[in-house]
């Protein structure tokens, strides 16, 4: 009966896979290969219930839950502020792409697929709401 630890260990192998391929995309600069595997990231987590992955994956889209100063976006900017909640130097784009139009439109798609992981889409349609009143 060691079948529960080999679907483990390959969700887990699927995972580090994926984070590689998402790095990759980084480094070779390709917006729609980060795009594509991101969205079979957060398919993946909200398939196998990894529902603490997929929050801390929407929260670095999503960014500091409050707009930054214009002092502090360009001290971001410049050096890398640190925001309390330990996302670091937050940036809105990646490879061009608005970080929160990809937690919305596809990230969020991806999880809502997945069915799982309702509480948590709640959370960050609320935030989103918070962080972009206008839409």
């Amino acid at each position: 009966g060691g079948h529960g630890l080999q679907k483990v260990q390959e969700s887990q192998i699927t995972r580090r896979h994926l984070e590689t391929l998402i790095g990759a995309a980084q480094v070779l600069n390709s917006p729609l290969e980060y795009k594509r595997w991101l969205v079979a990231y957060a398919e993946h987590l909200s398939a196998e219930g990894e529902d603490r992955a997929l929050r801390e994956l929407c929260l670095s889209l999503l960014g500091p839950a409050r707009p930054l100063s214009p002092a502090e976006k360009s001290a971001s900017e410049t050096e890398g502020l640190q925001l309390q909640d330990g996302l670091g130097s937050w940036k809105a784009k990646i490879l061009g792409m608005d970080k929160r139009v990809l937690l919305r439109d596809e990230v969020m798609k991806a999880i809502a697929q997945g069915g799982n992981a309702h509480r948590l889409l709640a959370e960050m349609l609320e935030l989103l709401q918070e962080v972009e009143p206008s839409t």
